[in-house]
């Protein structure tokens, strides 16, 4: 079905620690100017935008086909003296089971303007109608764009969004921004970029981010099972986030919080500053 509208009201609030930090680097040049946008794609999965509140609303609507969701992850707010100019981690990637053709089973990264968190560019995994895939999405002021289109140029070496994932192994994703765009690299090669002119040039540093693993689901479904990464509750064997990123800042990794939305079904341990491990199979 298309994506769908979402209107949020969004409030967090953490005060960071600043220490010194391990910044990245990525290549300065990004390539030759884009061609015109291609015409948009949609997705048939609902989407949802990525929420930073403390308690946030779960469904989308009242009626039985509205579109559910849970998630678990960490969250971190930059103070404005410590907003990166990026951010990457790496992601064990999963076949999550039991995702039937309208739900999906993802993990990714958002990253979120300051001062204008419905501003939002994401980047992950996921699992959608029978297939893991590399994908991109973005928001303008709340609004939802498309899949892996709307206004990404697909350029570089790097993996393209779209392109089939092999589950069991692991993906290094990351944002950053330069030369007046959002660049996407993947496993350290460039794979195109969002430009400015998307945000109206607004959008260049990272207010916020999450970094996290999500299902989604229709209401009437709300009391079946679905895969979170590959299934487990953190432990050895569960999905994880590592090596977490920032560039071009002194912030320290130890900040942020976690936003476990069910933490009954679905699980979430930080087990380094710069890595954490969530999942679980629902409620099975």
């Amino acid at each position: 079905m298309p994506v769908r509208r979402v209107r949020r009201v969004l409030v967090a609030a953490i005060v960071a620690t600043i220490a010194t930090a391990a910044v990245v680097t990525a290549p300065s040049s990004v390539g030759a100017p884009a061609p015109p946008d291609p015409p948009p794609v949609r997705h048939p999965a609902a989407k949802l935008q990525p929420d930073l509140r403390l308690a946030p609303k779960l469904c989308m609507g009242s009626g039985p086909h509205s579109t559910c969701r849970r998630y678990a992850g960490l969250i971190r707010v930059f103070g404005r003296s410590e907003r990166p100019t990026g951010v990457g981690a790496t992601f064990s990637v999963h076949n999550p089971a039991q995702v039937r053709r309208n739900e999906h089973s993802l993990a990714e990264i958002s990253i979120h303007q300051a001062g204008a968190y419905g501003n939002i560019i994401e980047v992950g995994w996921w699992r959608h109608r029978g297939v893991t895939r590399l994908f991109v999405f973005r928001w303008n002021h709340n609004r939802p764009s498309c899949y892996d289109r709307c206004g990404f140029r697909q350029r570089g070496p790097g993996k393209q969004p779209g392109v089939r994932l092999r589950p069991g192994t692991s993906i290094q994703l990351g944002w950053r921004h330069h030369h007046q765009r959002w660049n996407l690299y993947v496993n350290g090669k460039w794979s195109g970029f969002y430009p400015d002119r998307l945000w109206h040039g607004s959008f260049h540093e990272v207010g916020a981010a999450q970094w996290f693993g999500e299902v989604t689901f229709r209401r009437n479904g709300v009391g079946r099972c679905i895969d979170m990464g590959n299934g487990h509750a953190p432990s050895g064997q569960s999905a994880r986030v590592s090596d977490i990123r920032f560039v071009n800042t002194t912030a320290s990794y130890r900040g942020g919080r976690p936003n476990v939305t069910a933490p009954s079904l679905y699980g979430y341990q930080r087990t380094s500053p710069r890595s954490f491990k969530y999942g679980g199979p629902g409620p099975c």
